[in-house]
């Protein structure tokens, strides 16, 4: 059953493929929520995997809900959400540490899947987008998906870190061999 539904979230996605906007992949992709189906995470990984054209891991970022979950540092977030009231909802990011690769929107027994097409806006929207859910009912919670991004030198800071490691053992050897 899990298969099948991803299947169907790939088929979906390789169809809106052509159709980016700006950042988020419109329309979205919508993922029927099944008992014994693929939980949020597995279908929105799916849903990015299809669209990447390679297998991702992804981690949830922050959900926005009556309980919320995660860190919403970087998100401006929409202030007049009301869960399982609101028909939409505002979102726009600028992330220092972290990639935002999909936005899954809830509502009923549906998820909108919304994925981040543009590689310069992983990290920062440039705008405020507009999500709505497909959903028979107001939205229940909107998560945010991404990965955390590890910072490494470049090559000549890693040179030049390695250059002043050896000079200090040369000075450090020849001051004990005194």
């Amino acid at each position: 059953m899990k298969r099948n539904m991803l299947s169907l979230a790939v088929a979906a996605v390789v169809c809106v493929a052509g159709s980016a906007m700006a950042t988020l992949i419109y329309p979205s992709v919508p993922v029927l929520a099944v008992p014994g189906g693929p939980t949020e995470e597995e279908a929105v990984e799916g849903v990015v995997s299809a669209y990447r054209g390679e297998d991702v891991d992804l981690e949830l970022l922050f959900k926005d809900n009556t309980v919320d979950e995660g860190d919403p540092t970087g998100f401006t977030l929409d202030p007049g959400f009301v869960p399982g009231a609101s028909q939409s909802y505002n979102v726009s990011w600028d992330l220092a540490v972290r990639d935002l690769c999909a936005i899954a929107v809830k509502a009923g027994r549906l998820w909108d899947v919304y994925v981040v097409g543009d590689a310069e806006q992983l990290t920062e929207s440039g705008e405020t987008y507009t999500l709505t859910s497909s959903g028979p009912s107001g939205i229940s919670h909107v998560s945010f998906y991404g990965v955390n991004v590890v910072n490494v030198p470049d090559g000549g800071t890693t040179l030049i870190l390695l250059g002043l490691a050896l000079c200090l053992g040369v000075l450090v050897t020849r001051r004990l061999k005194k």
